[in-house]
């Protein structure tokens, strides 16, 4: 940059593309970069990025390699959760991704200021002075320096979306958070008798990845594939009577893979028997051995002998007790779906009766 200049948005895209790659295989594996930052990329005579330097990286298992309190890493680079010493995890990662690529394209940091204290305040509370030069890169860059990291979109629509300006297309408009806050059973019963809300969820997800969301727990739905979680416990046992509710899904928009090298997208009903067959030699890894790979599922976490539905594009079923709903795809969590990609949006309706 010093030589050339800031790069344009379509070679800050390529570059990017590459570093969130290169995030997603440390993720992947429950660590955390730490300092993604300009310095700490290399770029090949062929254009190829590297990303290095893992000296402050710490293991994703709540222990940091630094004292309680001491801040380590490049201040203009670092997430707000990391400065204001809340929890950090991979969104903090894309955070700094976000920081690099307005950086690298608008030629400054745009939470830099004339002094370290003015620049930590400017990184939690302030919004980034992003520059004009960003054009069709700005809707991905805003979208991952939101504050809060449960705000931040997911890996995979960050990678859509830089292949859409890499590419010289225009973007698709503001990016979904990858998880969003669930409301509690109470709170659902005292806003209404019927509640219906749409779930935008990330196919993809490190599976001992854990958000705590206003309060409620929302954790991977490793049980029926570790791949995106609705999070919704519309469901409430009292000490007297038990709330019943039938439960809708209705599936919106969207593909996945069942394993990114080498297997097509696929949708709700999974692959097709032609398709299904293909993956025969890993028939153990279903979680119900009747329906394809990849065919969406649901299921209650948390209840005993809860059944494993097949959704398909429509699923209606009751329950009732303390259960979770969560979502994946026909895969067991783990080795098997390692690989796994997409995203989607379902529809969730819950009427509660007695």
């Amino acid at each position: 940059m010093q030589e050339t200049g800031p790069f344009t948005p379509e070679h800050t895209a390529a570059v990017g593309l590459q570093l969130l790659d290169a995030l997603e295989a440390v993720h992947a594996v429950g660590a955390l970069h730490r300092d993604v930052k300009p310095a700490n990329v290399l770029l090949r005579p062929d254009g190829g990025a590297v990303l290095t330097d893992f000296g402050i990286a710490a293991l994703d298992d709540g222990d940091f390699l630094t004292t309680t309190g001491e801040l380590v890493g490049s201040l203009e680079f670092m997430a707000p959760e990391r400065v204001t010493g809340a929890e950090a995890g991979p969104a903090s990662d894309l955070w700094s991704l976000g920081v690099t690529l307005a950086t690298v394209c608008g030629g400054q940091s745009p939470f830099r200021r004339p002094a370290a204290p003015a620049t930590l305040h400017a990184v939690a509370y302030e919004e980034p002075l992003l520059a004009g030069q960003l054009g069709p890169l700005r809707t991905v860059v805003e979208a991952l320096l939101r504050k809060a990291p449960q705000e931040r979109p997911s890996a995979a629509a960050v990678s859509a979306e830089l292949k859409r300006v890499a590419a010289g297309r225009a973007g698709t408009g503001p990016l979904p958070p990858a998880t969003v806050r669930v409301p509690s059973a109470s709170e659902v019963l005292a806003d209404a008798d019927t509640v219906t809300r749409d779930r935008h969820r990330p196919v993809a997800a490190p599976k001992r990845l854990r958000w705590v969301l206003g309060g409620t727990a929302v954790v991977v739905a490793a049980a029926v594939g570790g791949l995106f979680l609705a999070g919704w416990p519309p469901f409430q046992e009292g000490s007297r009577t038990t709330t019943v509710s039938q439960v809708g899904l209705r599936f919106v928009s969207g593909e996945w893979t069942a394993a990114n090298a080498n297997m097509p997208m696929t949708g709700p009903a999974g692959y097709d028997a032609r398709t299904d067959r293909i993956l025969d030699g890993a028939k153990d890894c279903k979680i119900k051995k009747v329906a394809p790979f990849g065919a969406l599922l649901a299921v209650l976490a948390g209840v005993k002998n809860a059944p494993v539905h097949t959704v398909g594009r429509n699923l209606t079923f009751k329950a009732a007790g303390g259960g979770t709903l969560q979502l994946g795809m026909n895969d067991t969590a783990g080795y098997c779906s390692q690989d796994n990609r997409g995203s989607l949006t379902v529809r969730v309706s819950v009427t509660h009766k007695g």
